[in-house]
């Protein structure tokens, strides 16, 4: 308070500068977000065989793309499906039934399928992450297709934080992470 009485006003800011400091946390999460998919590309690329593309991407991608726990699923082919023997073997590589991946995408009365999907967590989600350390509360599904779709799988992003994969985020990286994963597991499992 001034001497003659009166405060002093602070100065307020606009919604311009609100504005502003919006537009500039936006592009530093998608900043963030570029480096984040491209650095664990080039980890996956490194990788010369199947156990160790998967190992990479099931335990060393944690930490590069900040999430809690990924899964990585492969239907087994229509012949073989009531056969126990699984085609890929890998125990980091969850074999499930022929329809399951695009029933899991689909979930919740969806209607279309598409290649990436963010979401909450519901009760499908914790089946599929039953064996993770901690609750997941947000998902992230990429769609991955081999054989000229003759072969589908999918890898699933957790999270423990509810707002980290949202439906109104964009999946542009995603698609790409998508695209490199089915170009290098393609040479191992068509």
């Amino acid at each position: 308070q001034a001497e003659d009485g009166i405060r002093d006003v602070e100065r307020s800011r606009g919604l311009g500068d609100v504005y502003k400091r919006q537009v500039v946390a936006a592009a530093y999460q998608n900043l963030l977000g570029t480096k984040q998919i491209h650095q664990a590309v080039i980890e996956l690329l490194r990788k010369s065989n199947l156990d160790e593309f998967v190992h990479s991407l099931k335990f060393d991608l944690l930490k590069i793309l900040n999430v809690d726990c990924i899964c990585i699923l492969l239907e087994k082919s229509n012949e073989t499906a009531e056969y126990s023997t699984p085609k890929y073997s890998n125990p980091n590589i969850q074999q499930v039934m022929p329809g399951f991946v695009n029933a899991y995408m689909t979930q919740g009365g969806e209607t279309e399928s598409t290649k990436v999907k963010l979401r909450q967590a519901n009760s499908s989600t914790n089946q599929l992450f039953e064996s993770a350390s901690t609750q997941i509360r947000s998902e992230g599904c990429v769609q991955l297709s081999f054989n000229e779709n003759q072969t589908l799988g999918m890898i699933v992003f957790g999270s423990s934080n509810v707002n980290f994969f949202e439906p109104g985020q964009g999946t542009d990286l995603l698609n790409f992470f998508a695209c490199v994963c089915e170009k290098v597991l393609g040479r191992w499992i068509s």
